[in-house]
């Protein structure tokens, strides 16, 4: 979504996936490694997706998805990062 909604701008898009779906029980909410998105054809085919971070996409991160303190952590690296304005996409589950 990221990827479509910054496509004209040269702004960083950074991956967390903290900002993931609640409900891991959900087919359509299950993660996938690193190395799955960066071979998906869906989105090597973005022309925007070549500048995507993935750095923060660690082993299973999707295990957290049910974690209702993740919300903490991606609060946490708000406050601290150097940017001053940011656009958060995110899945409706997280930020009710």
């Amino acid at each position: 979504t990221a990827c479509h909604a910054f496509e004209n701008t040269c702004h960083p898009v950074v991956v967390w996936p903290t900002v993931t779906e609640f409900y891991p029980e959900m087919q359509e909410c299950v993660g996938r490694s690193k190395e799955a998105i960066q071979k998906c054809p869906k989105l090597t085919t973005l022309p925007r997706f070549r500048t995507v971070h993935l750095e923060n996409v660690v082993g299973d991160w999707w295990d957290i998805s049910g974690d209702e303190t993740r919300l903490d952590s991606f609060l946490s690296w708000l406050r601290f990062c150097p940017e001053t304005r940011i656009a958060v996409v995110c899945h409706w589950g997280f930020i009710m």
